[in-house]
């Protein structure tokens, strides 16, 4: 070390070396160099929209033009393959098994993609892995060394907070080294420019060293991960043709963070119409069973339309809720605690613990005495739905007073009324294809009926899954649930809130429609954020937009932009883990919504 402080000495007048400074003589006084190298630049920053790149550039330039010389200096130098792959495999390793302790993490699902691309793009496709070095240099001159040293740190100071403001983060050099003197202060690669005793260093340590252009590779590895993510919107389901590029957008479910999908907008916008369009599209790309929720009967004319094919089913006829067959799927010991918590949930009777208690006592007697449920299912399903009720309300009445005897009958009759036609059990584990099950006829039979179905529903998509074609973490979906806004704002909030947590694991897409984003971001914590598509439709008001701002990069032109631009067929949408918009036309204008 002695011997290299001493070359760098005779070639240039150098007086002083040492944590990443350097002095040396200029004239009557003294002038000196120090260096800061980047640490990291925040992961916020690779998820900034193209077109507010060129402000964030403009930012980046801005904060080196602080009235003192500044220097960017960029090295690239390439890495063994070996172990670059080694480092990786572990990272990737230690990050999926955090993420099977908490898959909800999205950020984290993130970082495993990046880590699987940069493997994949050193396997697959034959990339030479390099490393980066980023190097910013303040300069000042002065009568003395103390002057100099004094203006080096006040000038690296402000330099570092300004880019810390932007999201960079840098670090003073410590210590000295060789390698960094070396790329601090030479230029090795142009050995033209380097002779002498500096020229000697370049060509014996650092003969693969190479320099990049020193004034944007620094923001290389920003400007190349905020480019939209082509694996994302490549293939999978086609959503629309990009309204800017003209490009086709598709929607890859599998790279996706999550299989659902939110349609936002207010009356009249299109979400019931974008909804049929992914119905069919859906069908084309996975085939998967797909139920449309239609609580308006007018599904069947949108799907015809568009040239889907699809069955037709009325809930109460040809599908009923099927209890009696669900509880055969369960243990028997949580069947009357089961039963007991959807009937409470669906009905209000929270505030009434003398019902539920009766209930749960009558359901859970029944369950017991009644003989085998599963013999009497395979004996005669629509008799033993009917016995079974029959049995729960005459062990109430002979036990319990009038008014909770009144209660719980009331219960059972809406809940026997609606067990006619294919348990909803049967309806989701089996069968390709789009249905329709028409629910126009419950809608008017009152909020208790509708969360009853609800909350059924959720337990027998859950049930099915697991215990008929068993869970098995698919990356495309196997039974995708088309939740129309009618239904989601009628149904209680749980059972949309549960519809959207069974997701890849039970191989379920539910693409749910709502006015306002609040109504889902309500539901829980993060549930918005979660969703892998997120799809706004027209509005010429802006708070509508400013308040989807939260969820997707929408800047303020692109505000305006969409507010005055966007018409029938068209929409805006977030591809997760890509959170910024594209607005894309998914299809032919039309005359209603």
């Amino acid at each position: 070390m002695m011997f290299l402080k001493r070359l760098l000495r005779r070639g240039k007048g150098i007086t002083s070396v040492g944590d990443g400074c350097i002095l040396y003589r200029a004239g009557d006084g003294v002038c000196g160099k120090k260096a800061l190298i980047l640490e990291a630049i925040s992961s916020t920053l690779a998820e900034v929209a193209p077109l507010n790149i060129l402000h964030f550039l403009k930012a980046f330039y801005n904060s080196l033009n602080l009235g003192f010389p500044v220097e960017v200096r960029t090295f690239i130098a390439p890495l063994s393959r070996d172990e670059f792959l080694k480092s990786v495999n572990r990272r990737l390793e230690s990050a999926l098994v955090t993420l099977e302790v908490n898959p909800s993490n999205a950020g984290l699902r993130a970082r495993v993609r990046r880590l699987e691309q940069a493997r994949d793009r050193v396997l697959k496709e034959g990339l030479a892995p390099f490393d980066v070095v980023a190097l910013f240099i303040v300069e000042a001159c002065g009568g003395s060394e103390d002057d100099v040293r004094r203006a080096l740190d006040v000038r690296s100071k402000v330099l570092k907070d300004t880019l810390t403001a932007l999201g960079v983060r840098v670090r003073e050099v410590r210590g000295v080294r060789a390698s960094i003197i070396r790329k601090l202060f030479f230029r090795p690669t142009n050995y033209g420019g380097c002779s002498g005793v500096k020229g000697l260093i370049a060509r014996l340590l650092v003969p693969r060293l190479r320099l990049a252009d020193y004034t944007l590779a620094i923001l290389y590895p920003f400007i190349i991960s905020a480019g939209v993510r082509l694996f994302l919107r490549s293939e999978g389901v086609f959503l629309g043709v990009d309204l800017v590029s003209g490009e086709e957008v598709y929607w890859n479910v599998s790279e996706s963070l999550s299989p659902h999908i939110l349609v936002v907008g207010p009356t009249g916008s299109g979400k019931t119409e974008f909804l049929s369009v992914i119905a069919g599209r859906l069908d084309e790309a996975y085939s998967p069973n797909i139920i449309v929720f239609d609580v308006k009967g007018e599904y069947p004319y949108r799907l015809s339309r568009y040239g889907t094919k699809f069955r037709e089913l009325v809930f109460g006829r040809d599908v009923g809720l099927g209890i009696i067959k669900l509880l055969t799927y369960l243990p028997r010991g949580l069947r009357a605690g089961l039963l007991t918590d959807i009937i409470a949930k669906s009905f209000p009777l929270g505030r009434e613990r003398e019902v539920v208690t009766s209930l749960y006592r009558g359901l859970s007697h029944v369950l017991n005495n009644f003989g085998s449920i599963d013999s009497c299912v395979l004996n005669g399903y629509e008799d033993c739905s009917t016995r079974f009720f029959s049995s729960v309300g005459d062990y109430v009445e002979a036990f319990e007073d009038g008014y909770v005897s009144y209660r719980v009958d009331k219960v059972l009759k809406a809940m026997e009324s609606f067990e006619l036609g294919t348990p909803l059990v049967d309806l989701i584990a089996s069968g390709r294809g789009v249905t329709v099950l028409n629910l126009s006829n419950v809608i008017g039979l009152g909020r208790e009926v509708i969360s009853l179905v609800a909350e059924v529903l959720v337990k027998a998509v859950e049930v099915s899954l697991s215990r008929v074609l068993r869970p098995l973490n698919t990356p495309t979906p196997r039974v995708a649930l088309i939740i129309d806004e009618g239904w989601a704002m009628v149904s209680t909030g749980s059972a949309v809130a549960e519809v959207l947590r069974l997701g890849r694991g039970y191989g379920v897409l539910a693409a749910v429609a709502t006015q306002f984003i609040s109504d889902i971001s309500a539901l829980g914590p993060g549930m918005v954020n979660n969703v892998g598509l997120l799809v706004a439709l027209p509005s010429p008001d802006r708070d509508y937009w400013e308040g989807l701002a939260l969820y997707m990069k929408v800047s303020s032109s692109d505000v305006e932009r969409f507010t005055t631009l966007l018409g029938r067929g068209e929409a805006v949408v977030r591809i997760s883990p890509d959170p910024r918009p594209i607005a894309i036309r998914f299809s032919q204008p039309y005359s209603s919504a």
